[in-house]
């Protein structure tokens, strides 16, 4: 079984890839976090409701993983994710993140360019908060190890053309054999 992490900051084009690499029927595991913030929209941002969103999510990304099926899985962002930002909201590592898990998890990762920063109603970030996010996530592998194989942005006449390469670009990394 591959784990190959796609991971960066807000609005960098994870979902956009995940949501491609599934239709060409490759195993894929969405955002987690996003579940949850949707989940727990409703309740104050205070500083205990992002523990407990950071708790959820770490432990939610982990259940999932276990699932994860022989071939190349492809993830919609890691536990190490969780720890940048944790370390953003929090200022450092939470009291519930297992260092054992955050090394030797994964075979490859992803780190992708970041893209102009879009609304969705669940992202709260300025720029500023965006960019300092993907600094901190990237960071959050590096720290354990980890090689990032940057993907840059393609500048295509359509937004499909530039996630077909993009695609092609990780693809060319991976082997690309399911």
């Amino acid at each position: 079984m591959k784990r190959i992490v796609l991971t960066g900051g807000p609005s960098c084009g994870k979902t956009s890839l995940i949501e491609y690499f599934s239709s060409l029927g490759y195993n894929c595991l969405r955002e987690v976090a996003r579940e949850i913030l949707s989940e727990r929209n409703q309740n104050e941002p205070t500083k205990s409701e992002w523990y407990i969103r950071q708790k959820l999510i770490y432990e939610r990304q982990l259940a999932r993983e276990e699932c994860l099926t022989k071939g190349i899985n492809f993830l919609d962002r890691g536990v190490n994710d969780n720890l940048g930002y944790s370390t953003f909201f929090h200022g450092d590592r939470l009291d519930f993140f297992d260092k054992n898990l955050l090394s030797n998890r994964y075979n490859l990762i992803f780190s992708l360019d970041r893209l102009p920063l879009v609304s969705d109603g669940l992202r709260w970030e300025g720029e500023e908060e965006a960019k300092r996010i993907h600094e901190l996530v990237l960071e959050s592998y590096t720290s354990f190890g980890y090689k990032l194989i940057k993907v840059p942005v393609f500048t295509c006449e359509t937004l499909q053309d530039s996630i077909r390469k993009r695609a092609e670009f990780i693809l060319k990394r991976v082997g690309g054999k399911r």
